[in-house]
């Protein structure tokens, strides 16, 4: 499944109140996660603000933090504040679409501000070492997904929070008309 993008996610009391004060920034787990972190709060750093870092949390306790008010500023994807944060069921592909609509459901929920997206795609993809591709001559999903509807055995290593999302593991599955058991 696509993501639809990252975009920086901040609160912004004032920036009174963040000169006066320490921001914390936040992380996702993951690699990119910790880059634009960093990014942020060399940033920050560079700007006169006194940063604390809390970096490598799962996306639920950072949503969590930013909402109560622990984390003042971390990176965000819109797609997974979209499907798991807002539970929405409808796809939305165009990333411009997709971030207004964000915006504008975390103001209103949450007076929660997304400021400018960053321009960088994050997309999951399944991956199989070669030697397997090769003797079972897949190429594509399309491959993969008739390669199990003809009853072979696969181990997929998923992500839970793929695993769990509405636009997630079972959608991709359901697109590719891929039979896979709901419980692994």
């Amino acid at each position: 499944m696509k993501k639809f993008g990252i975009v920086m996610l901040i609160v912004i009391m004032s920036f009174n109140v963040f000169a006066a004060k320490t921001v914390v920034v936040g992380s996702k787990m993951f690699t990119e996660g910790y880059i634009i972190a960093n990014m942020i709060s060399y940033l920050l750093k560079d700007a006169g603000f006194k940063v604390e870092e809390q970096f490598g949390l799962t996306s639920f306790p950072l949503r969590a933090a930013i909402e109560n008010g622990q984390v003042d500023i971390y990176s965000e994807y819109t797609g997974t504040a979209w499907a798991a944060y807002f539970k929405q069921k409808k796809n939305i592909y165009n990333p411009y679409e997709l971030f207004n609509e964000v915006s504008k459901l975390d103001y209103e929920k949450n007076k929660i501000v997304w400021i400018n997206m960053i321009p960088f795609n994050d997309t999951y993809a399944m991956a199989v070492k070669s030697e397997f591709a090769e003797k079972n001559n897949l190429r594509t999903l399309s491959d993969l997904a008739k390669f199990v509807n003809e009853g072979n055995k696969v181990i997929f290593g998923v992500n839970p929070e793929f695993y769990e999302r509405a636009d997630g593991f079972f959608a991709m599955a359901r697109a590719y008309n891929m039979n896979v058991p709901k419980k692994m």
